[in-house]
């Protein structure tokens, strides 16, 4: 007898490994080192034009674009509508994720950012994106000149 979810590709038990993995590794990359101070090291950078570097940012996105695709993949079964509340879910989880990750870094000699949140869930975003309309894409790299 087959137990109540079933374990195959397009289950809840893979989408659920690939949340908890993408959540670990974020935790591993963004929290290093783990000594916390038990006052903020530094204040939170609210400046969104900060001097990063263009790799930094791409680095952020691909950080969190597993988060929003394994996210996004809760949606397999989905309809139109429910899709965007998923997408829309993944977003939100990105956002908090990475305002919880900028504010444990005051707490760590790291340079915590709102260019980073912004990064961040923008690459949540792209993730969820790429999950839940992958069929689209042709498209919009044809219209922007990506392809010929």
């Amino acid at each position: 007898m087959q137990g109540r979810f079933v374990c195959h590709s397009r289950g809840v038990w893979p989408q659920f490994r690939a949340l908890c993995f993408s959540l670990l590794l974020i935790g591993m990359v963004t929290l290093i080192p783990f000594r916390f101070a038990t006052t903020p090291v530094q204040e939170l950078d609210y400046s969104l034009l900060t001097s990063r570097s263009a790799l930094e940012i791409l680095g952020n996105i691909c950080l969190f674009a597993p988060l929003g695709c394994a996210l996004a993949g809760f949606a397999f079964r989905a309809q139109r509508r429910a899709r965007l509340l998923w997408w829309g879910a993944a977003v939100a989880f990105g956002a908090v994720v990475s305002v919880a990750v900028e504010w444990l870094q005051c707490y760590l000699p790291r340079n915590p950012g709102l260019s980073d949140v912004v990064s961040n869930t923008f690459g949540a975003a792209l993730g969820a994106r790429c999950r839940l309309w992958p069929d689209r894409w042709p498209m919009v790299w044809w219209r922007i000149g990506l392809v010929a």
